[in-house]
């Protein structure tokens, strides 16, 4: 996949590298990661989490700058789509030619409105788990260098913060920690609980146990 991205994206081989890694088997990922800074500041703001997860008001501020941030690359993707969706609806009812609404526009922009709003909804859902699988990978970077399972890590720049969240746990915690982030996206997922209540929930659990010297 590296190879593929220095070849279609033009990216040099220390960020092919990288976004090879850190898409984990996602080529749209991968490429999205190779092309754009802000993508890569985004995730590097995600995998940065577990490692500052020390007090009950460092996880309230994770749960609520990962919602923020996902709404925000939510609309980022949405917006464009939602203005030339609505720019194609004026066309068609002469909104611009004709410079009045005919009585059948208000009901058809309130469907469009509607069905906008549900799709800027998933699409957060889409951003949140994207997010959610990036936290997993530190988990699991974090039982490969506690069980000294060769080869890269995932998160291989971020050693560091992955040695923290070995020093401070142990495999079978972070194995949990892995199954309470699915829970929180079965939540999100299934259940349609709110996107900030269940990571709050979530970042609660994945906090840094007491007395473990951090």
């Amino acid at each position: 996949m590296a190879a593929y991205l220095v070849r279609s994206v033009g990216a040099d081989e220390a960020l092919a590298s990288y976004a090879a890694r850190a898409s984990q088997g996602h080529i749209g990922r991968a490429r999205a990661l190779a092309r754009d800074e802000e993508t890569r500041n985004r995730r590097r703001e995600v995998v940065s989490i577990p490692a500052r997860l020390t007090t009950l008001g460092a996880c309230m501020n994770a749960a609520s700058n990962l919602a923020e941030v996902t709404k925000e690359e939510a609309d980022l993707i949405t917006g464009e789509l939602d203005a030339r969706e609505k720019a194609d609806l004026d066309t068609a009812y002469g909104v611009v030619e004709r410079g009045r609404r005919p009585r059948e526009y208000a009901p058809a922009l309130a469907a469009l409105e509607r069905a906008q709003k549900t799709r800027a909804k998933r699409r957060q859902l889409d951003v949140v788990d994207r997010g959610l699988m990036d936290l997993v990978s530190v988990y699991r970077d974090a039982i490969s260098v506690a069980t000294g399972a060769a080869g890269p890590l995932v998160n291989e720049e971020i050693r560091g913060d992955v040695q923290r969240v070995v020093s401070a746990s142990t495999p079978e915690l972070n194995l949990r920690r892995i199954g309470w982030i699915f829970e929180a996206r079965e939540q999100m997922l299934e259940f349609n609980v709110p996107v900030a209540l269940a990571l709050e929930s979530m970042m609660v659990a994945l906090k840094v146990p007491e007395g473990s010297g951090r």
